[in-house]
This record gives C-alpha cells, sequence and structure tokens, in this order.
C-alpha cells in the first residue's frame, strides 16, 4: 500500500487486507513514495505559480515515453495471444477439446482437495489476525488447528501491530532496535519509519493514529492547531531535531553512509536511500506548523504512516519467528489477477474461432477435463513456488506424463515433441539447432513435479 501526499486522496483508499504493505520491496517507506514526493512537490510548486518550459517538457517527455511503452506492451501481448491461440487451436485438433472451465466432472477431486483448502483458508485467517475464525474453520474440515504456541504468538504480534495503528510506539521501536540487523537484511526500513512516526508525533503534539483507529480529533490535519504561539511551534521543532539528532547518525552509519568516504567509495544504494529518507524527514521540521498539511511534506504527519508502519511491523515479526507473511491463497488471488485477463483474452480468440460461446448447446463446457491450455503467464519469483520447463517445441510444460528429454546436442525438449518429430528411423534434427539426432540418443531428465 503506498502513501499519499495529501489527506484527501489517501483516506478514500480501502486496503484489501490488514498486511497489504510490503516489507523487501527496495524502497524506504519513511520518506515517502516517489510519486507521493513528487506529486506533493508539483503541487507545491504549482501552487506558488511555477509553469515554465522546463516543466511542460518533462511532462510531455514522460507522456510520450508512457504512449511508447504501453505500444510495446501491447504488442507483446497480442503476439504473445497469437501464438498462444494457434497452440490451442493445434491442441483441439489433436485432443477434440480445450479446457478453459472447471468442468464439473471434477468435483469428485474437489471434494479430495477440501482439507487442503480449509488448511489454506485456515492458514489465511490465522495471518489475518481472525484467529477464532481460523480455529472454526479447521475444526469443521477435521484438520489441525493452529496450535495453541503459534496462536500466543500471533496474538501477541497483531497486538503490537495494532498498538502502532493507535499511535503507541515504545515497544515497537525497542523491538525494532533490538532486530535492527534482521530488518536491513530482509531490506525492511521498519526502524527508520517508526523514528519517523516519533518525529512527527513531537511535531504535531499528539500521536499519529491510523485511520479508523482513533477519534477525529486524534487525526492530525496540521502540526499543531491553528491557536498554537510561535513559541509552542518553535519548541516541538526543537524536540524534533534533538531526537533527530540522537537516532538518525545510528541509522545512517548502520546503512553504511559516510559523507567522508564518498568522494573515494560510492555508497550503496540502500545507504543513499536512508540519507534520502532522513534529509527529507530532517527538512520537514521546518514546515512544522498549522500550515504542514498543505506542504509538500503534509505525507510525514498523516494516519497512513502509521497504518503502513503496522503492517510492516506484522510482517517483519512474523519472518523473525520462521513464519511466512504470505498466506498461500493469497498468492493465488495474486496469481490469478495476472493470469486471467490473458486466459480471457486467449478464450475469446480461441471461441471466435469456434463461432460459439464458450458453452455448447447442451449446456456442457466444451472443453475437455485434464487439458493445459499452453500460455505463458509471467509471475514474479515470490509468485513461483518451484521451477518449471516449458517446452520449446509445444509450449506445454513437462511433467510426469511428458517428462523433459536431454538431446544429444545438450538442448531440451519434451518428450511429446521428441515423438512428433522423429521419423520412422528415429532419426530427427534438434529443432534449435538443426543438429542431427535421433530418439534412441536423447536422455529423459528425472524431475521432481
Amino acid at each position: 500500500s503506498s502513501s499519499s501526499s495529501s489527506s484527501s486522496s489517501s483516506s478514500s483508499a480501502v486496503p484489501l487486507s490488514r498486511r497489504s504493505g510490503g516489507i523487501g520491496d527496495g524502497r524506504i517507506e519513511s520518506d515517502g513514495s516517489a510519486a507521493a514526493g513528487g506529486a506533493a512537490a508539483s503541487a507545491a510548486s504549482g501552487a506558488r505559480g511555477s509553469t515554465g518550459d522546463g516543466a511542460c517538457k518533462a511532462t510531455w517527455c514522460g507522456g510520450l515515453a508512457g504512449v511508447g511503452a504501453w505500444r510495446a506492451s501491447h504488442q507483446s501481448l497480442h503476439a504473445a495471444v497469437s501464438r498462444a491461440s494457434r497452440s490451442v487451436l493445434r491442441l483441439r485438433d489433436e485432443q477434440g477439446a480445450v479446457s478453459f472451465l472447471c468442468p464439473a466432472e471434477h468435483t469428485d477431486t474437489a471434494r479430495a482437495q477440501r482439507p487442503a483448502i480449509a488448511r489454506c483458508l485456515s492458514d489465511h485467517y490465522a495471518k489475518e489476525g481472525r484467529l477464532d475464525l481460523a480455529a472454526k474453520i479447521a475444526e469443521e474440515a477435521g484438520v489441525a488447528p493452529p496450535s495453541d504456541a503459534d496462536r500466543a504468538a500471533l496474538e501477541a504480534i497483531f497486538a503490537a501491530s495494532d498498538a502502532v495503528r493507535r499511535g503507541e510506539l515504545a515497544g515497537a521501536v525497542q523491538w525494532a532496535t533490538d532486530h535492527s540487523a534482521f530488518l536491513r537484511a530482509v531490506g525492511s526500513s521498519l526502524e527508520l519509519d517508526l523514528h519517523a512516526l516519533r518525529v512527527a508525533g513531537m511535531l504535531t503534539g499528539r500521536p499519529i493514529v491510523a485511520p479508523g483507529w482513533g477519534s477525529e480529533s486524534a487525526q492530525p490535519a496540521a502540526a499543531g492547531d491553528a491557536s498554537d504561539s510561535r513559541e509552542q511551534v518553535l519548541a516541538r521543532q526543537k524536540l524534533a531535531l534533538a531526537y533527530i539528532r540522537a537516532t538518525v547518525p545510528a541509522l545512517l552509519a548502520a546503512a553504511g553512509w559516510d559523507p567522508a568516504k564518498r568522494s573515494r567509495d560510492a555508497p550503496s544504494a540502500w545507504a543513499c536511500r536512508t540519507a534520502a529518507a532522513c534529509r527529507r524527514l530532517c527538512a520537514a521540521v521546518a514546515f512544522a506548523g498549522p500550515g504542514m498539511a498543505s506542504s509538500p511534506y503534509a505525507d510525514v504527519i498523516h494516519g497512513d504512516r502509521a497504518a503502513e508502519a503496522a503492517v510492516r511491523l506484522e510482517r517483519a515479526q512474523l519472518l523473525a519467528t520462521g513464519r511466512d507473511p504470505d498466506s498461500e491463497l493469497t498468492r493465488v488471488l495474486e496469481a490469478a489477477d495476472l493470469a486471467i485477463p490473458g486466459l480471457r483474452k486467449l478464450a475469446q480468440v480461441v471461441t471466435a474461432a469456434e463461432g460459439g460461446s464458450l458453452a455448447s448447446a447442451s449446456g456442457a463446457s466444451i472443453v475437455s477435463p485434464g487439458v493445459e491450455v499452453p500460455v505463458l503467464v509471467s509471475l514474479p519469483a515470490r509468485l513461483q513456488p518451484h521451477s518449471v520447463f516449458v517446452c520449446p517445441v509445444t509450449r506445454q510444460q513437462c511433467g510426469r506424463s511428458n517428462p523433459p528429454v536431454l538431446l544429444s546436442c545438450g538442448h531440451v525438449v519434451s518428450s511429446s515433441a521428441v515423438a512428433s518429430l522423429a521419423s520412422r528411423s528415429g532419426r530427427f534434427a534438434c529443432p534449435i539447432c538443426l543438429t542431427a539426432t535421433s530418439r534412441d540418443a536423447g536422455m529423459v531428465l528425472e524431475v521432481s513435479f
């Protein structure tokens, strides 16, 4: 979940999960996302009336680059759909039908998978903090519910994250300080995020509370009330600067940022991002006061900061205790969200070629069970639990019934491709390098699927 630069723009966002944030996303979150910072800066410059030619040129160049990227992506999508549709039509000619829908004949298989589905649901709700519902689902399905030790550990994790949402940061800051090396190892900016929340609380004179976790008066629309005197604002600024001096140097040193060595050794990307976040936090102190909500640093005091820090705390503590912060159900839904658009497009192409819809006149699916659609879906590494091999000839994923075969030239194809390429004598040319080989010269690879 990304942080918005204004209260009005971020209050309408509804998270899909209480733990929708990432932990190792390669960004320093306490200084705001690049988009949020850029939007805030451009809004501030627009308010001051700076609409020069440079800004216009940058906008036009960015727009043209976006159009070019969209056009390239659109062309690659159509090329992939065209290749996949040809593969599906060839598969239909060979096997009679292609599966896009879940056929009714698989009810026995689905019934056998109910315990696994129940465990998946129970694990998901347990990691969402709904422990009673997780135990009830496991009980009704006859599977093992979360153990007492797991339940106690999860309750402690959720209690700590809820405290951050309420603006109570002492326990979270102490945990982040004790696990500073672990947080750096997993690429989390949680420690700096929590210190930034403390600085924001000092600038506003009240804790930063996540939306929906406090009264309306607890939501900091500005860094202090309009009736605050200049002396009160200065006192808050001095308090925040003193806290920054006490905490930021240690964070920079741990990140590997050393200004004295910048001329000799280039700092790491992590050190540069940490330094940029600390600089932005220091600059936000200068805007303290009733007008901070309309400044480029309005996101520093927004309640979404507390919500995002709470999410990162949950994920970090789950990882620190050896638990996967994401449930299998979350991964399945995310992978389906990436795969379904391409499958729908392919289904439209194939059914248009058939001249009908996905259902036959009798209402039954036109597809056959157990047939795999040769569609390549690009998934991020975190959604790939194991590696797979897709035959470069048939575009089908190899498995136990269709194992990969290592040819004498060193290339690997599926056994079905070898069967279709080999002549009666068993000889054929490698489809990749055209080296002469034979069926007997190939070696079937033993792969654990």
